[in-house]
């Protein structure tokens, strides 16, 4: 339950109206409560401030100066972002307008000069006839209180719009979404809610092909309540593999988990030469419902449980950058350092154990989980075959291989980073046309050596025949 809420409030925060409508609300009950102060507290506030003191069509005139002054500001401001989300998608991917709709400082100034139309249109309906005398209008100075505030805010809202178009502010809010997600994926300190079992896979591997559970939904699975799963197998005594993870794209009747009684085990399975039997099929459709109930299935990816949806977003913007119509290569390897960092830090951490465990340490749900060396290429693979045809970018691509390597202890993740180094040293080596390109890269490339180890053959970089 905690997962699908989550991810709801992922989908609420990244849209324009929530924060407007919560600004409005609360701009609706101020317009109420100074219309009510406006009679005791009049006296009051022209003893203590003579100069408020207006008669009522002043007031009229002053708030509904301010009602069509916001209402003009705001339809700059929408026509503005308006403009900002094309030049975002043309020039970035339509896939980062999630990261421009859910800034917040966006949705405050659009909620802002909203809730301030709101407020004074309210409050001129509240004004009363003080028959030509003078009154201390509470509403009214309130009311030019959120305009100059109003005022600031539009211009720290063209500051801000300004600097969040710029290539390295694209860059660094995906890679912050980049690391949130990794640092769920792959915790620093294990902080879960759910127990990991430290058990080899041999329980599973016994396994005869088990009940299959059908998805009733199509679309991409956003998130997956894995703590929601492992009480629905403690309360049905079940044994539950996944054969998907957020970021896979299921289509409607497609197996995404099979099911074991766990009073049966290790042989359940009633399969027969034709595939799963039908008691098998039978037992996996009393389940089908409720356990659709633990996946978020959406149109499209979300970074909360898929740290490859944060990933190909930065790749995306880097290939982008590398294409023949903008020929950005520094967006490109400002993409690259952000991606050897937060990779860096992952190849400190374990990869997420696949087997989870109930409270007795019992084993429960086997996942299907993103790795380190999953994560290197979807990072990498593109961007090797784009960048390449950059000579600053290969270069930058060793010594990312480089950083990378400085973090990694485990022998099997030394291996992926030079698999991608030997593959990315072979695919230059084609591409390369200028000796002296050639001679860089190769000093680049003697460096990485130091972190890697030789390779194969150290014969010196030249341009290929």
């Amino acid at each position: 339950m905690k997962t699908r809420l989550m991810n709801s409030w992922d989908a609420i925060r990244s849209s324009f109206w929530f924060l407007p409508s919560v600004l409005s609300l609360c701009a609706l009950l101020l317009a109420l409560a100074c219309t009510v102060m406006d009679g005791p507290f009049e006296r009051w506030v022209v003893d203590q401030i003579p100069w408020v003191g207006v008669s009522t069509d002043a007031a009229r005139a002053s708030l509904g100066a301010i009602v069509s002054a916001m209402v003009s500001i705001a339809g700059i401001v929408f026509s503005v972002m308006l403009v900002t989300l094309s030049i975002t998608a043309s020039q970035y991917g339509s896939r980062l307008l999630r990261t421009f709709t859910s800034d917040v400082v966006t949705q405050l100034s659009l909620g802002t000069l909203i809730a301030t139309s709101l407020y004074c249109l309210v409050a001129l309906a509240g004004i009363r006839d003080d028959g030509g005398q003078g009154t201390a209008n509470v509403s009214v100075v309130v009311g030019l209180c959120l305009a100059i505030f109003s005022l600031g805010v539009l211009i720290a809202f063209i500051h801000h719009v300004s600097n969040l178009i710029q290539a390295p502010s694209v860059v660094a809010a995906v890679a912050a979404d980049l690391d949130q997600s990794l640092n769920v994926l792959f915790p620093a300190a294990s902080r879960a809610t759910i127990s990991a079992c430290a058990i080899d896979e041999h329980i599973y591997c016994q396994l005869k092909e088990g009940a299959p559970i059908k998805s009733t939904k199509e679309g991409y699975i956003q998130t997956i309540d894995l703590e929601g799963l492992v009480n629905f197998a403690v309360d049905a005594d079940l044994l539950i593999q996944l054969r998907v993870r957020p970021g896979h794209f299921v289509e409607n009747g497609q197996a995404v988990a099979e099911l074991w009684p766990c009073d049966a085990l290790p042989n359940v399975s009633t399969r027969n030469d034709s595939g799963v039997g039908e008691r098998a099929i039978e037992f996996g459709r009393r389940f089908d419902q409720r356990f659709n109930g633990y996946l978020a299935v959406g149109n499209r990816r979300t970074p909360r449980q898929d740290a490859e949806c944060a990933l190909e977003e930065l790749v995306e913007v880097a290939v982008r950058a590398l294409s023949p119509g903008i020929n950005d290569p520094f967006t490109a390897i400002a993409c690259v350092d952000r991606l050897s960092a937060a990779l860096g830090r992952v190849a400190e951490r374990s990869d997420p154990n696949e087997i989870i465990c109930d409270n007795t340490g019992s084993p429960r749900l086997k996942t299907t989980s993103t790795t380190f060396a999953s994560l290197m290429d979807a990072a990498f693979n593109q961007l090797r075959q784009h960048g390449c045809s950059s000579v600053a970018v290969a270069i930058r691509l060793v010594e990312c291989f480089q950083r990378i390597s400085q973090h990694v202890s485990d022998g099997d993740r030394r291996d992926v980073v030079c698999q991608h180094a030997h593959k990315l040293r072979r695919d230059f080596r084609r591409q390369v046309s200028e000796p002296d390109d050639g001679d860089d890269f190769q000093e680049a490339w003697e460096r990485l050596l130091e972190e890697l180890g030789p390779p194969p053959s150290r014969d010196r970089l030249r341009p290929a025949s």
